[in-house]
Formats: structure tokens, sequence, C-alpha cells
């Protein structure tokens, strides 16, 4: 498999330790290695974990890199090649421990700046059964008072509300975050 099959060896590597890692987190365990500084950062720092381990493990990583090259240790492949392997590693797996942790984004959150807000609104409520919340903000170049749409959907609605703006004000400034959690009517408990 190292051999022929290298990429998905890394990839299925990448999955298994991102996913072991993710857990270890998420319940508040160490492996004893990396993963202490990685705590304290994100105590310290307000790190995430996966963005913690990334930029240790980078380091780590470009070490070893440069020793395998000075010293010629690479016997399966070059050394550029593992080391640029083993970042395509890291970078998956260190996602995958942030979905463990926080878990996938399931809402979105949509805020609109738009002349037709009420349409805009309307829309929201009738064609999506979606609540909306008027904000008034002033915009700082123009000086204009105007109203602030925001609303939180699901992924599978954003093509429907991306459809409203198309139809009803397609020159609408609209922002879409993502939300990892959303607590009352509408939506499905994370715990």
């Amino acid at each position: 498999m190292c051999q022929h099959d290298f990429i998905l060896a890394v990839l299925f590597g990448a999955i298994l330790l991102g996913i072991g890692l993710g857990i270890i987190f998420k319940f508040c365990g160490t492996t004893a290695g990396s993963d202490i500084v990685v705590a304290v950062m994100q105590k310290k720092l307000g790190w995430k974990p996966g963005q913690a381990i990334m930029v240790i493990d980078f380091l780590v990583i470009s070490a070893a890199g440069i020793v395998l090259q000075v010293k010629g240790l690479a016997v399966i492949k070059p050394a550029l090649t593992l080391t640029l392997y083993a970042f395509i590693l890291l970078f998956i797996s260190s996602r995958l421990i942030d979905v463990i942790i926080e878990g996938m984004d399931y809402a979105k959150a949509a805020i609109i700046i738009s002349r037709k807000y009420n349409e805009i609104a309307d829309a929201i409520m009738d064609e999506l059964s979606r609540g909306a919340t008027s904000l008034k903000g002033r915009g700082l170049y123009t000086n204009t008072e105007r109203e602030v749409l925001f609303t939180v959907i699901t992924r599978k609605e954003i093509t429907l509300l991306t459809d409203v703006f198309k139809e009803i004000a397609p020159q609408a400034f609209v922002i879409i975050n993502n939300v990892h959690d959303v607590l009352g009517e509408g939506f499905r408990s994370r715990v």
C-alpha cells in the first residue's frame, strides 16, 4: 500500500487521526503529546484545538522534513514529497478535530440589507416559513438610515433564500454565515 496507494493511506490516516483526536479533545482527554500544548493554547489564547494542532504540528513536520532531507533518511519517497503528504494529513485531521468538537454546521444566519426589506421579509415568512428580525441600521458611507433583516435558516433553505433575492431585490447586500447552535422553535436541539 505504501508503494501503490500512498495517498489513500494518507487520507485514511488523516481521517482516523482527526476522529480519534477529536473524540479525545471533546471529552477532555490527552495523549500526553502535543495536545497538552494545544490545551494550554486553547485556554490561554482561545484557539480552536484543530487550529492549535495545525500550528504546532506544522512546525514539527517542517523540522522533520528538513532532518529527513539533510540526513538522507527518506527511503520510500523523497523527503519533500513525504513532508507535503504530512501537510495534507495535518490539514484534514485538524479540520476533522474541530468538526468532531463543534459539530457540523446545520444552519445559516443571513443578514440582509435592501431597500425592499418589507417584500423580502414577507417572502421569508411566507415562502420559507421562517421568522425574520428587522434591526435599525445606518450606512456610514452614505449616512442613511435603513432596515437590516436578520434570519436563521437551514442549509437546505439557502437556495430558496437565494431565489427570493433574485426575484425581489437582486441588488440586495446579503451576508450568510454558518451557525453551529440554534435554540428555539423550528430547529433541532444539538444536545
